[in-house]
């Protein structure tokens, strides 16, 4: 009606105002640390955004007593909660503030504090609050369930134990609510098969949408796991044969290294670390002595210079990304895989080198 597709070649974001009316935007850019603590209370977002906004941009620590002291005894929730994130976003939000709105009886200040929990949670403080989810998740109803189960996925890079005890007691609890349910898989990071073999072992019913979810996800996960599987296997046989044409003659078929030539390549911190050191040395060569593990080569135990690759036109980005992962996986080496897109980026990144690196520059 009002042809809002228009025009095609521009953004599209309008702003609405009531009709025969013509709002002014206030500016708030100017308010005192008081004036903007306060207007966290409005009942306007933009308005309460904007004044957070500003607080924590500016680094306005003048504001922390006057925050702490609302977020403790605010006359409004919104209030209340805007001053918890404005404390967070200064770095300045204490474990004491948080229990203020945990222990309160409001249900909205409790998750805020759930939530900005997992948000600040590290190895100091994991075990405490992982601990205080667990006996808040014995007792806890289905609104707080979701918040509880989301600061156990965080816990489960800390203090995997206890944070599993919370995902299991959750999923047991609340089998057929999908928000924790899929709060709960969210923090199982690759260990939804265990998960589900548990569950299994708890008979829960195959009918609830705790078990297909888990089904279906840890189906997935196999289907995925033998697709690159697959993948891996040709992958790593199309790297080896093109190692052994053009990497063979001087590091040797088992990646040992030879004499006056090149340095092993199996056990060697430049092969399994950074990618984009790997592919540097591969597309520009390298120059001068080269340190593996504890031992330095030089001439002439090694050659003094490895070539580049960068202009040989029958080495695509894909063929260079096959050696590359197939030297990261083979003898003893382990280490992920390199995608042509990730040589390509490398190659543009550093088009105009024309010279070898050194181990000095790489390192």
């Amino acid at each position: 009606q009002n042809d809002l597709a228009q025009p095609l070649n521009r953004g599209r974001i309008y702003k609405i105002t009531p009709q025969g009316k013509n709002p002014t935007i206030p500016n708030l850019s100017k308010d005192s640390p008081q004036e903007l603590v306060q207007l966290l209370n409005q009942k306007n977002p933009w308005i309460c955004a904007t004044a957070q906004r500003l607080l924590v941009d500016n680094k306005n620590f003048k504001a922390v007593p006057l925050l702490r002291k609302q977020l403790k005894s605010g006359h409004t929730l919104t209030g209340r909660i805007r001053s918890l994130w404005t404390l967070e976003g200064l770095g300045k939000l204490k474990e004491s503030d948080i229990d203020v709105l945990l222990f309160s009886k409001n249900i909205q200040l409790q998750q805020q504090a759930i939530t900005v929990m997992a948000s600040m949670m590290d190895k100091q403080n994991a075990n405490k609050w992982l601990t205080t989810g667990y006996r808040l998740c014995k007792n806890t109803g289905q609104q707080m369930a979701p918040y509880i189960a989301f600061l156990a996925a965080e816990g489960m890079k800390y203090k995997s134990a206890i944070a599993k005890k919370i995902l299991f007691k959750l999923a047991l609890t609340y089998p057929e609510n999908p928000y924790v349910v899929d709060a709960v898989i969210s923090g199982l990071y690759n260990q939804e098969q265990d998960f589900f073999h548990k569950i299994q072992a708890k008979h829960i019913s195959d009918s609830t949408i705790l078990y297909k979810h888990l089904k279906k996800v840890v189906s997935h996960a196999k289907d995925r796991e033998r697709e690159l599987k697959n993948q891996s296997k040709d992958l790593f046989a199309k790297g080896k044969k093109l190692f052994l044409t053009y990497c063979k003659v001087c590091h040797g078929e088992n990646g040992e290294g030879l004499q006056s030539l090149g340095p092993p390549l199996s056990g060697s911190q430049w092969v399994t670390g950074d990618k984009e050191t790997l592919a540097k040395i591969v597309l520009h060569g390298l120059t001068g002595p080269i340190k593996v593990g504890d031992k330095l080569y030089k001439t002439p135990e090694i050659a003094g210079e490895m070539p580049s690759f960068a202009t040989n036109k029958e080495l695509t980005d894909k063929k260079l990304a096959q050696i590359l992962s197939f030297i990261r996986n083979a003898w003893e080496n382990q280490a992920n895989a390199i995608t042509d897109k990730e040589v390509k980026a490398i190659r543009e990144k550093h088009k105009k080198r024309t010279t070898p690196f050194t181990m000095k520059e790489l390192n």
